[in-house]
């Protein structure tokens, strides 16, 4: 569990698929269970879920100095979904304007929470299954499907142009220091400086021949896909909750 990388697991295999449906099947449950919780309520268990992110975090990073992983791509908490923290602690400890930005960028995580599972290419792509690194990404982009969907329906008020605009002031900012530290060091925080190897060819291709405006597509995607699917969600709720009254 704590040993070096090893043996990538790689992805839609057995125990790929098998991890995906506990996670899937766990967060519903979670969600099913978290109905009737309050503003309230939904910020103590914030508190504590990221507090043991965080610890869960540095043990993350820990191993990767323990093992001589010391390049940035590694270890450090710069990319799209580890925003996510510090929108946490924002919601969580903030004051009322931080609060609704974190509420805001979390409301707006779940997508990317999804896809991670679905796809967990910077996780089976690099170590087998049962890896600490392995397992902490699903518990991770688990909490970002659970609370992105449970802020959604009931901690934002309304998904709309606030959400998107505190949403993308998170990205960007996120975004603009990924930008700085690859050109310094040469690395591709964030994906946005080169294309990842994606492993649907078409698509991989694709990113491949726009070269130029690969970057700006990358940041678009980013500050647009999550919000949009957050706003479809929020949408829906408030018809039905209109439809109920």
């Amino acid at each position: 569990m704590f040993k070096d990388r090893g043996n990538p697991c790689g992805l839609f295999n057995v125990s790929h698929i098998i991890v995906m449906i506990v996670c899937l099947l766990l967060v519903s449950f979670l969600l099913y269970m978290s109905k009737g919780l309050t503003k309230d309520k939904i910020k103590k268990i914030s508190k504590i879920t990221i507090i043991i992110i965080t610890i869960l975090e540095l043990i993350k990073i820990s191993y990767n100095f323990i093992y001589g992983y010391y390049s940035l791509t590694y270890w450090a908490p710069i990319s799209y979904c580890a925003i996510f923290i510090l929108a946490m602690y924002f919601a969580a400890f903030g004051n009322e304007k931080l609060s609704l930005v974190g509420s805001s960028f979390i409301s707006c995580a779940f997508l990317p929470g999804l896809l991670f599972i679905i796809f967990p290419l910077t996780s089976l792509t690099e170590v087998p299954i049962y890896h600490y690194l392995s397992i902490y990404s699903f518990i991770y982009h688990s909490a970002m499907l659970y609370f992105g969907i449970l802020y959604t329906l009931k901690v934002i008020e309304k998904v709309n142009n606030m959400t998107f605009i505190y949403h993308g002031m998170l990205v960007c900012f996120f975004f603009f220091i990924a930008t700085l530290l690859n050109s310094l060091f040469d690395i591709n925080l964030m994906f946005v400086s080169e294309v990842v190897n994606i492993p649907i060819d078409f698509v991989y291709k694709f990113l491949i021949s726009i070269k130029g405006l690969y970057t700006p597509l990358i940041v678009l995607i980013h500050l647009f896909f999550p919000y949009l699917f957050a706003y479809l969600l929020s949408s829906i709720k408030n018809k039905r909750t209109s439809y109920l009254k």
